[in-house]
Order: structure tokens, then sequence, then C-alpha cells
């Protein structure tokens, strides 16, 4: 297997890889998934610029893609983001700007969940020591992401108790 530093040889990846490493935002090159200063990457607007560059692209493909779509109803289905912060409950407030950003940037909905369940802070935890939901937690999470689509309109809102 390649060195990461040797995977692409050029392009937007190579770019970021190039410039990462120069700035020492990355801490291990040598594992199979290098370990970004993901906080350094964020506040450091060409890193920013380029990693908006590469993750950009798929969301513009599938958002592309399904444009071409028409549902039975002859509708345009609508790509939606829905951002939960990575452990759940705390958020990084440069990681939560960067994918609303992106999101805007490529023209695709964002819904944001951080203030939902910063309101639940620590009385209710809904996971498992393993940090994924339990039972209880995923339904949390349901009707959570079920109301923020709803109040956003991008499902219809349904009658309380269905």
């Amino acid at each position: 297997m390649k060195p990461n530093k040797e995977k692409f040889p050029s392009g937007a990846y190579h770019d970021f890889i190039q410039y990462t490493v120069s700035k020492n935002l990355v801490a291990n090159m040598s594992n199979q998934f290098p370990d970004f200063n993901v906080e350094g990457v964020l506040s450091d607007s060409q890193a920013r610029e380029l990693l908006i560059k590469i993750l950009g692209q798929p969301l513009k493909m599938l958002k592309k893609k399904m444009d071409g779509m028409r549902t039975s109803w002859g509708r345009i289905p609508q790509l939606v983001f829905c951002y939960y912060p990575p452990g759940g409950v705390f958020t990084s407030e440069s990681e939560r700007l960067f994918w609303g950003d992106l999101c805007r940037e490529e023209g695709v909905a964002f819904v944001d969940l951080c203030d939902d369940f910063a309101v639940i802070g620590m009385t209710y935890y809904p996971f498992s020591v393993s940090m994924h939901f339990t039972n209880n937690g995923m339904n949390l999470f349901t009707n959570i992401l079920l109301y923020e689509l709803a109040k956003n309109k991008f499902i219809p809102a349904m009658a309380p108790g269905l």
C-alpha cells in the first residue's frame, strides 16, 4: 500500500495533503487515515477552502443527480444535510459553521440539530458506553430529526401523536 503522501499525485486531495503537512496540521501521516488537527484545518482559511472543495464535490454530484429526478407527484426531491455533532451533546462551533458554510456554498439545505441536543444537556445521555445510541436514544434522535424537518418545511408537519 502506498504512503498517504503518494496516493494522490495531483489534484485537490494532493493539494490538501501537501498544504496541511506544510502547516503541521497533520499529527500522523503514516496511519491509514491521517490524523488531522481538525480545529487547525478549519481555522486556516486556505486549508478550509481546500477541504470545502474536496467535500463539496460529492454533495454537488448528489444534488445534481437528485435535481434530475422526479417523485411520483412530479416534484424534485430535495437533498437535506442534517448535522448532528460527533459525540452527541458537545459540538465544535468551527465544525458546525464549516458544514453549514459547505452546504450553503453547494446549494444544499442544512438542518443543524446541535441546539436541540444542547437543550437536553446533561439531563439525558442517549448513548451507550460504545458511543452509539441506546434504543431510547435512537427514538429521541428520530423525534428531534422529524421535528426539525417538519419545522423547516422539508417534510409535511405531522399531527400530534402520529
